[in-house]
């Protein structure tokens, strides 16, 4: 169903590293495949001032983990790429990717020669029949700069992803979603929601969900995080619902 992971080059592997970089943290986690079954090695996270910091605290943690030479999922933050849903243009696969880039033109925020396009499908029964397509767009230089500081740091690049697909791939093989199911990944700077069913991507929403804990003290900003989580879900499970309900009629 989906295409989308930059630079894939290993259907699959014995080992490798996952690795998220913002702008106030680095996260690692090394993979191992055993007997068809993932397993958490370690999971490292490590708190830093700015971006400027990654490329040195990155180095460390794979030094001190041991994990040079292994392949690396790079995934984006939300900051790093625009999301866009578009019908599909109705050209050969092949072409569909500069068909992409025509198509979501005027909705980028640069010039299109300076964006990496990439794209993955939507079953055509989520829309009623029409073939949809998320498009994926990331600066340049951005991809440019994660390549060089990955490369750096010992680890051997296999792919790029969003978070939108790893939430997928992850309902897909531990919640089982043969019926359905709906996964929010909650965070303070904004949260994701999808809905797959199958180990496909029907829908997915980034969610306004930021609290300034610098105003807020730490016990009431939890309980507005739990009241506003519940408010989300119940919200996102009526326009399921509701949808389905349309859909079916």
């Amino acid at each position: 169903m989906s295409r989308m992971s930059w630079f894939r080059k290993s259907a699959g592997s014995a080992s490798r590293v996952g690795v998220v970089v913002n702008a106030d943290q680095v996260v690692v986690a090394h993979i191992e495949n055993r007997s068809g079954t993932p397993h958490l090695v370690n999971c490292r996270s490590v708190a830093i001032d700015s971006e400027k910091s990654a490329p040195r605290v990155l180095a460390r943690l794979v030094k001190d983990l041991a994990l040079e030479g292994k392949l690396c999922n790079f995934v984006l933050s939300s900051q790093d790429y625009h999301l866009h849903l578009i019908e599909a243009p109705k050209v050969e696969e092949s072409e569909l990717r500069a068909a992409a880039r025509w198509k979501v033109k005027d909705l980028l925020d640069t010039k299109p020669e300076e964006v990496a396009i990439d794209y993955f499908r939507v079953p055509q029964h989520a829309y009623r029949g029409r073939d949809m397509v998320y498009v994926v767009a990331v600066a340049k230089t951005r991809i440019r700069a994660l390549v060089s500081m990955i490369e750096e740091c010992g680890l051997v690049l296999d792919s790029i992803d969003i978070p939108e697909l790893v939430l997928r791939n992850l309902a897909a093989h531990f919640v089982g979603d043969s019926d359905g199911a709906a996964f929010m990944d909650l965070r303070g700077s904004g949260s994701t929601m999808n809905i797959t069913r199958a180990g496909d991507l029907y829908l997915s929403r980034r969610i306004n969900s930021k609290l300034d804990s610098k105003i807020i003290q730490p016990i009431l900003l939890n309980k507005l995080r739990k009241f506003q989580c519940l408010n989300l879900l119940l919200a996102l499970c009526n326009y399921h619902r509701n949808y389905h309900q349309q859909k079916h009629q």
